[in-house]
């Protein structure tokens, strides 16, 4: 790469291409002010408004930019930089990506939801800031940053736009929105726990087919024993924004209210159900095996041995 001639904003020197599988053309270059790396990204015009009003806004799981130089001098910017819009420059975060942790293994419900929580926080705060992200992908998510802070960590890496973490509305032509990040949430935890995004498709008509249908993919076909975890998932990826969970914030309370539960124990749930409906009836005919006094101690006996195998007995 030959460098340019000037700095770009009086401050930035670029030194390297990033080969971070972006959309957006992406250097690595020295902030010649701090002493210290930073990433710098050229972005089209129109994708700046949604990010003007959170320079500098500082998180703990948000990548901090530092500034947007809007209309760069081109002797200021490297060869293959666009001509026109903006360069967004961001802090650098070092460290493993969702995307390549997996490569080597998904993560645990548990794991991911300890996570995504936290992931969920530094979006709350982008948003109340008027800003969107506009790209949280598995690219852009860095789980284990290096240096010991703590993860995950929302990057600002534009990934590309397949379209597998994008809102409907956003593969129809809308720009960013808190709405779209919070689609993108649930689509990345979904891809966290299974390495598969939530609907199929090669194509943006092929992916809003999918989505209109309604064929989200169920995590137990996908080894995921959670039917918790899948309605979770699946409020926040319907078509029908009045239906949908549209907010980072609700997805929050939800993450902290999920508890791990497999299809085998909704069936047992079922079973208590109907126990719990039918315990007088069983206990009239249990009656003479048992060494009960009357029907309340019969009763009793049942749901007590019904309660001893996990069943919820309501009522008794």
């Amino acid at each position: 790469m030959q460098a340019p001639s000037a700095l770009l904003s009086g401050r930035y020197r670029f030194k390297s291409r990033l080969d971070a599988g972006t959309k957006a053309p992406t250097w690595l270059a020295d902030d010649e002010q701090t002493g210290k790396t930073v990433v710098a990204s050229a972005l089209p015009t129109a994708r700046v408004a949604a990010l003007l009003g959170v320079v500098g806004l500082k998180h703990a799981h948000l990548a901090a930019i530092i500034e947007i130089v809007d209309s760069p001098e081109p002797e200021a910017l490297p060869d293959g930089a666009p001509a026109g819009g903006a360069v967004i420059v961001a802090e650098q975060v070092a460290g493993k990506t969702l995307h390549q942790a997996l490569k080597a293994a998904r993560l645990t419900p548990a794991e991911a939801i300890t996570l995504w929580i936290r992931l969920c926080q530094g979006v709350v705060a982008l948003h109340a800031s008027g800003g969107a992200h506009g790209a949280i992908s598995p690219r852009s998510i860095v789980i284990e940053p290096a240096g010991g802070r703590p993860g995950p960590i929302v990057t600002q890496l534009l990934a590309p736009t397949s379209g597998a973490y994008c809102a409907p509305e956003r593969l129809q032509g809308r720009g960013p929105s808190a709405a779209d990040d919070t689609w993108a949430l649930h689509a990345t935890l979904f891809s966290a726990v299974t390495g598969s995004p939530p609907f199929r498709g090669d194509t943006k008509d092929q992916l809003l087919k999918s989505i209109a249908s309604g064929q989200l993919q169920r995590l137990k076909d996908l080894g995921v024993q959670d039917e918790g975890l899948h309605e979770l998932l699946s409020l926040g990826l319907v078509a029908n924004t009045a239906r949908r969970r549209g907010s980072a914030d609700q997805l929050i309370e939800a993450l902290e209210r999920w508890e791990p539960r497999s299809e085998v124990a909704s069936e047992w749930e079922d079973i208590a159900t109907v126990v719990a409906s039918n315990t007088e009836d069983i206990a009239k005919a249990k009656m003479p095996d048992l060494t009960a006094a009357d029907l309340d101690a019969a009763l009793r006996t049942i749901a007590g041995s019904a309660r001893s195998m996990g069943i919820t007995v309501e009522g008794v």
